[in-house]
């Protein structure tokens, strides 16, 4: 069992498979793969097309569980945690164009440095918006704590409502923003960090099975109503030319699939060092293969995806694993080096008396040690 101090090795494996699934999303979303048609249509294609399906999924998984675990922290040090990740972001903004200059002459503008330079205007949509939102947490704990467990759930379900449901039946577009998304995400993780002790009461295999069900769903339209279309010429007016309707951001089975397998991983606990490892790697992992300076070279120029539309059997999976594991090994390297001599900078900034008693590992500072970002 979970003791809350110790750090659940299946919630890193849950992180490690999402970022495998957003980087499977960036494999087909911006590998310049020619659309689904009936011109296009083959069994490999259709991989391509159900293994992009699943990254606004598993953007969902990191924010819920920022709310999990940040929703019972006591925000010891948080400021300094803030500046850890902020820094992370910062280092690779303006790492991966310099390196992009020396590996491929890639021209190093004025304005692009300053740009780089700026992360929290410039940078990556899920990079900007957490640290936004994260600079707002010991406020938003307040709150949520403040709210009985009757209020929480009504919050929960009023969020929901509006967010998912409402739209995915009426596929009605309200016009959200990202910072949007991570509040509902927010509250949705405390509401089920509330309620953890009633999840637990059932195994983990009935929230994989429904995980499961809802990622069929997702897929639905690409593996039936597109193949019928596409492959027998039957023309099928539900959601024509919107196959991943149940994929966006906001769609109810896109958001229950995400909770179900947060709630999944949750009751599978076990401990591995190796997974914990890995695990801490994710973000930098990201930070760096959806950096605007390495994306078009990594897809589009080294071993380019477009040739392997058709085929990509070996490819895709390969250069999914393959590009997990580079930027997880640069990560690492980052955190052993420049990180460490950061860590030390913010312990001298940041620390007082009271700090020093408690001790310094960020992922141990108040609520669980599995509270971290992506």
């Amino acid at each position: 069992m979970n003791t809350g101090r110790t750090r659940n090795s299946a919630i890193e494996l849950l992180r490690c498979l999402c970022m495998m699934l957003i980087i499977a999303h960036h494999y087909s979303f911006h590998g310049e793969i020619p659309a689904l048609s009936a011109e296009t249509w083959c069994p490999g294609r259709v991989f391509l097309q159900v293994i992009m399906l699943y990254g606004k999924t598993a953007c969902s998984v990191f924010a819920i569980l920022t709310g999990y675990y940040m929703s019972v922290s006591r925000c010891v040090g948080h400021y300094r945690k803030w500046s850890a990740y902020y820094a992370q972001v910062l280092f690779y903004s303006v790492a991966c164009p310099a390196v992009m200059h020396f590996m491929n002459g890639e021209a190093l503008g004025a304005k692009m440095m300053i740009r780089a330079a700026v992360p929290l205007v410039y940078g990556s949509w899920y990079a900007r918006f957490f640290l936004i939102m994260y600079l707002f947490v010991p406020f938003i704990n307040r709150l949520v704590r403040g709210l009985s467990d009757r209020d929480l759930t009504a919050l929960a379900a009023l969020t929901v409502l509006v967010w998912s449901v409402i739209p995915t039946v009426f596929r009605f577009r309200l016009d959200f923003g990202n910072l949007d998304f991570f509040l509902v995400m927010y509250i949705v993780g405390s509401w089920l960090r509330r309620y953890e002790k009633r999840f637990r009461e059932k195994p983990a295999w009935i929230y994989g099975f429904a995980a499961l069900a809802c990622a069929f769903v997702i897929a639905a339209p690409t593996l039936i109503l597109d193949t019928l279309r596409y492959e027998h010429g039957l023309r099928i007016a539900f959601l024509e030319n919107d196959e991943g309707y149940f994929a966006t951001i906001n769609a109810l089975p896109a958001l229950a699939c995400a909770v179900l397998l947060v709630l999944c991983f949750q009751r599978m606990f076990f401990e591995s060092a190796a997974v914990n490892v890995l695990g801490r790697t994710v973000f930098g992992v990201y930070l760096i293969h959806d950096n605007d300076h390495v994306r078009a070279w990594l897809w589009t120029v080294l071993s380019s995806n477009a040739g392997y539309w058709r085929d990509p059997w070996l490819h895709a999976p390969a250069k999914i694993l393959g590009v997990f594991a580079v930027c997880a090994a640069i990560e690492l390297l980052r955190q052993k080096t420049i990180g460490v001599w950061f860590e030390k900078l913010l312990d001298a900034v940041f620390r007082t008396d009271a700090d020093r008693d408690i001790g310094h590992d960020r992922y141990k500072e108040g609520g669980d040690s599995n509270e971290q970002s992506l």
